[in-house]
């Protein structure tokens, strides 16, 4: 074919020539074809074309001759993302690039590897691309959550997104239900024209569009990203599954209409349900013994409910303690704390919370709220209340000098917070989990906070008694000021952990829970330029620095496992008010539809990460239940270096999600029940390694795998006890050859390809 090569590269001026070698050779590759896109272009009547060509931007990384050189691109408007040592990284407009090169202080002008987009090398370390493309090779079953039904209750749901649609237009959405209002007033959306008519329940949200796109997208046809246009890599992890979804207001009540709905609904379409809850709270007394936890306890029986672990894992909000002979006492500061500076901050006028303290039974405890101030060269309590062994909920106030009589004044409460500032507090005996708690509210002004005196909490139990303390601030979102324990570096006081961070919703024993490593820590826009998050809590490899965790009552540790969950691309809503399309990172317009792909970070993405690898190994064995799920992933899930050097074993709980060693162990599992019969090709996995292919087959003892040629003749012959087999294929010549592996009971042949 006869090769294209434009006018421009071949001028025969000196500056052209230098500037050419200052091009690494994919970037004049690349240059290569966007001359030749601007060529076509103009020769096309529409300026509108060869406008858009000539506008097209790329990432690059621009090297320069000294450090001091750096400021000059900046002085020229180019939009920097970082630099490092004598290295730029930043948006370039391709018109640019031979004025660029041209300058002598410009060393060489680079455009990189490929982006590599992040729900993509989130499928890629997970294993799930392996799962779904059946291995590339041989496996003539690939796993893609076909028959499964995959749902959410969420808010900011757009399921007409092109992501849930199939290739021939059609929806994938098999329900939708809204339930919103304190009364949970509930609609349903189930014929192919209501669910077609329907929009959004929340333009000023986008958070379930982007949660069902990591779950269940399936959109991976031409669209536009990373400075390209191409084949849409931002897809999820179950694309064939059917879709029902709930979505609406967060109220406890309407979450459970949602999830009520989406098992009733499988169970009518007769296909198991994967259902995930990238939501919740920290408030609450984690254990699943709540109405909502019981209730969502027994729904967990007939789906698998995945729930996020929580986005405070960065804030030291939990306190616990296990007393013993001697140790009876466990003393702290409640304090506002800034998420932004990570430090305590005294600023705020309206430090608004809850404190809430909980037994392991139904024992009292006893809970005084003291005055703490300095005397002298020490401190001492100066004033204290303590609570009622069981007030049945009744509160009693406490407040500074400026509240109402019937509040109880304690000397120096002004000191430590304010005149118009209170307290109350009310103990009781939980009714069905028999725990004994106080929860404690508050409306205190830290601008005051002097070094004199202090508000103190001082709890005594008896040996053998464990109290988790949990700190939340009401008005967090809007002010940026959480709750938090400290101890003022006060010998005998004790400062709070993130331990107990852990999303209250995540901890019934019928719920799997989902904490969020990294895989990516920067990201493309559209146009090419980069992002990145700073900061060593985004380091590829490590746990979240967000992920929440937590040590329960019985001393067990949640999460269950983790995914990838830090700076993933999925589907937003095309009805996002927020949206700004200047900044995304993925789009397709189809007629006067667009559609577009963002970048979010929370372990809210973790869980539809995990939600879609279960929904693929429920395909493998739709019997699965959640006792069954948590025993693959702490069979199979990957301790690599970061997560057994990690100092605190909670972040973790079993590791790193794994897909593909997930679904061998559904494969083997089956087969040694007798439930898969021989000749079932889902037993057979077919994985590509360096230097040859892993053969696995599901429920054998001993595997013979033998390779011929094309001719039929044997050229390699490798035997192994065991299900699996590494065979070498790097001695063999070019071609194809048919790789046969024989067991027990079972014999599959696949195609190979040798290069």
């Amino acid at each position: 074919m006869k090769r294209y090569i434009p006018v421009v590269l071949l001028a025969g001026s000196a500056i052209a020539s230098v500037a050419q070698n200052k091009l690494d050779l994919p970037a004049r590759e690349y240059m290569e074809r966007y001359q030749a896109r601007v060529q076509q272009a103009s020769g096309d009547v529409s300026v509108k074309a060869v406008r858009a060509a000539e506008a097209e931007t790329v990432a690059a990384i621009v090297t320069v001759e000294s450090v001091s050189d750096l400021d000059r691109l900046a002085a020229m408007g180019y939009d920097i993302d970082y630099t490092l040592s004598d290295m730029a990284m930043m948006a370039l407009p391709l018109a640019d690039v031979d004025s660029l090169v041209a300058q002598p202080w410009v060393r060489q002008v680079s455009f990189g590897a490929e982006a590599t987009p992040l729900l993509d090398k989130a499928r890629s370390i997970t294993n799930v691309d392996a799962v779904q493309q059946g291995i590339a090779e041989g496996l003539e079953q690939p796993y893609t959550g076909s028959g499964v039904v995959v749902s959410l209750y969420d808010t900011g749901l757009d399921p007409n997104h092109i992501n849930f649609l199939n290739d021939d237009g059609t929806t994938r959405v098999k329900g939708i239900t809204t339930v919103t209002g304190t009364a949970g007033v509930q609609q349903y959306y189930e014929s192919a024209r209501q669910i077609a008519s329907f929009t959004t329940e929340n333009a000023a949200e986008t958070h379930g569009t982007h949660v069902l796109g990591i779950a269940a997208g399936s959109y991976k046809g031409t669209a536009s990203y990373a400075g390209t246009t191409g084949s849409m890599p931002y897809y999820g992890v179950a694309t064939d599954a059917d879709i029902v979804v709930g979505c609406g207001s967060l109220y406890n009540t309407c979450i459970l209409k949602g999830v009520k709905y989406a098992v009733d609904k499988s169970k009518e379409l007769g296909k198991p349900a994967v259902i995930n809850l990238s939501l919740g709270s920290t408030t609450g007394s984690h254990d699943g013994l709540s109405s909502f936890g019981r209730q969502l306890n027994e729904m967990g029986k007939d789906a698998i409910i995945v729930v996020a672990a929580g986005n405070d894992g960065d804030i030291p909000m939990g306190l616990t303690k296990q007393f013993s002979e001697g140790d009876t006492q466990l003393k702290t500061f409640p304090a506002p704390y800034n998420i932004s500076t990570g430090a305590i901050n005294y600023t705020s006028p309206n430090y608004n919370g809850t404190i809430e303290i909980y037994g392991s039974d139904s024992r009292p405890f006893k809970c005084s709220i003291v005055i703490y101030s300095r005397k002298g060269l020490s401190y001492e309590i100066t004033d204290q209340y303590t609570i009622e062994s069981s007030t049945a909920g009744k509160r009693t106030y406490i407040g500074g000098s400026s509240t109402g009589s019937q509040y109880v004044k304690l000397t120096n409460f002004d000191a430590a917070s304010s005149a118009t500032s209170y307290m109350d507090i009310a103990s009781n005996i939980d009714t069905y989990s028999n725990r004994y708690s106080v929860i404690i509210n508050h409306t205190l002004d830290m601008r005051v906070e002097s070094t004199r005196s202090y508000i103190g909490i001082i709890i005594e139990g008896e040996p053998g008694q464990r109290v988790n303390m949990y700190a939340n601030c009401t008005n967090q979102a809007s002010t940026g000021v959480y709750s938090t324990f400290i101890d003022r570096y006060i010998d005998g006081w004790t400062a709070g952990s993130p331990d107990g961070s852990i999303n209250d919703m995540a901890c019934g024993d019928n719920i799997i829970a989902i904490g969020s490593f990294n895989t990516r820590k920067s990201w493309p826009l559209i146009t090419g330029t980069v992002r990145r998050y700073t900061g060593s809590g985004y380091d590829e490899g490590k746990i979240s620095g967000f992920s929440s965790y937590g040590t329960m009552r019985d001393g067990s540790t949640l999460p269950d496992v983790a995914a990838p969950g830090c700076g993933i691309i999925s589907s937003v809503s095309g009805y996002y008010s927020k949206l700004n399309e200047s900044a995304i990172c993925g789009m397709e317009q189809t007629g006067a539809r667009k559609y577009h792909w963002d970048n979010m970070q929370g372990t809210s993405m973790a869980a539809p990460f995990a939600a879609g690898v279960f929904a693929l190994w429920l395909e493998a064995d739709p019997t699965l239940t959640i006792a069954d799920i948590k025993d693959i992933v702490k069979a199979t899930a990957v301790r690599d270096s970061y997560v057994t050097s990690d100092g605190v074993h909670a972040h973790w709980g079993a590791g790193k999600l794994d897909a593909l060693a997930g679904i061998k162990k559904v494969l083997d599992d089956k087969a040694s029940v007798g439930t898969i019969f021989a000749d079932d090709e889902r037993n057979f996995i077919l994985t590509p390694v360096d230097g040859g292919y892993n053969v696995y087959v599901a429920g054998e003892s001993q595997l013979t795998v033998t390779i011929y040629d094309a001719a039929g003749r044997s050229v390699s012959a490798t035997s192994s006890d065991g299900n699996s087999v590494d065979v070498d294929t790097s001695s063999l010549r070019q071609g194809v050859y048919i790789l046969s592996a024989k067991g027990n009971t079972q014999l599959h042949n696949a195609k190979i390809a040798v290069k």
